[in-house]
């Protein structure tokens, strides 16, 4: 993080800028201050190495819970992701969200399995499927619904009773919302993009048929970025009704965006990690190339943690 201050009135000294690293606000009387930021510049490998599957993080980065497979457990941070602690049964686990405080969390293998304290201990809940592939709730963790191959499920109690929305044959791969849950965006592989405007109750087919492996939302979903692997990123910013394609054709495996929107960050099986930091419009590479599975931000995009098949947990903490 760099601050930046600069002359705005009247000082002692007259006719100088000044630029220091100072962390906090600067008292100086005629200076205002200007802080930016690296979002995902660089990454610390964390725990151990690990068939890492899936994270989610609570809005200001602090809890955080990342899901592996080959029957292993849960793992939870409360420190931001600089230390690990395994919780819960082993399982193969997909994917993991979690509401804007951490507290209520949903992880998915073939059961789903919710956690109201923080992760410390889990229940089995809802049907059960060959494999849920992805999971999403809104930021209260009231609404969530989860999809696997032919059928979406909504539940609008926290996790605890689910029904079902959608049956068909369509291989769905992943799911995002908005932060109340009524807009939601799920993803296919292979197949379209459905949104939802009335909190996965009915879906609507959008753009065209590709290999869609992941979805991020913004707060208000109306900025949306979904990635298609050996393909290329597509953004929206019309709720998910339109679709623009952006960067190059990639392995691209998952996506996640600040509550805004603006930073999103990006990664690439057998690749690299990818920050925009416009919006999805342009993107730079960062780190080295790994088997890179899913990221996950903290609200501001200052704190990001992206996960490794058969490697490390990384950090970014842009503070």
């Amino acid at each position: 993080m760099n601050t930046i201050a600069t002359q705005v009135g009247p000082v002692t000294t007259p006719g100088f800028n000044i630029i220091t690293s100072q962390v906090g606000p600067i008292t100086t009387p005629g200076f205002s201050t200007t802080t930016t930021y690296d979002y995902g510049g660089k990454w610390t490998p964390k725990d151990s190495s690990r068939g890492w599957t899936g994270v989610a993080m609570s809005s200001d980065g602090t809890i955080q819970t990342a899901v592996t497979t080959s029957f292993s457990r849960i793992y939870v941070s409360t420190d931001t992701g600089n230390t690990w602690i395994a919780k819960g049964l082993g399982s193969n686990w997909n994917s993991v969200a979690m509401s804007s405080d951490g507290r209520i969390q949903t992880a998915v293998s073939g059961s789903i399995y919710v956690s109201t304290d923080s992760g410390n201990t889990w229940t089995a809940k809802g049907p059960t499927a060959f494999s849920w592939n992805g999971i999403a709730m809104s930021s209260d963790g009231t609404i969530q619904t989860v999809v696997t191959i032919g059928q979406i499920y909504v539940s609008t109690d926290s996790g605890n009773t689910w029904t079902i929305k959608q049956s068909n044959s369509i291989t769905w791969q992943s799911v995002a919302m908005s932060s109340d849950g009524r807009i939601q965006t799920a993803v296919a592989y292979p197949g379209q993009i459905y949104v939802s405007t009335d909190y996965g109750n009915t879906w609507t087919a959008k753009d065209s048929n590709r290999n869609w492996y992941g979805v991020a939302v913004s707060s208000d979903g109306t900025k949306q970025t979904a990635v298609v692997n050996s393909g290329q990123i597509y953004v929206s910013t019309d709720s998910g009704n339109t679709w623009t394609a952006k960067d190059s054709s990639r392995a691209w495996n998952g996506i996640a965006m600040s509550s805004d929107g603006t930073i999103q960050t990006a990664v690439v099986s057998s690749g690299q990690i990818y920050v925009s930091t416009d919006s999805g419009n342009t993107w730079t590479a960062k780190d080295s190339s790994r088997s890179w599975t899913r990221v996950a931000m903290s609200s501001n995009g200052t704190i990001q943690t992206a996960t490794v098949n058969g490697g490390y947990i990384y950090v970014s903490n842009a503070n």
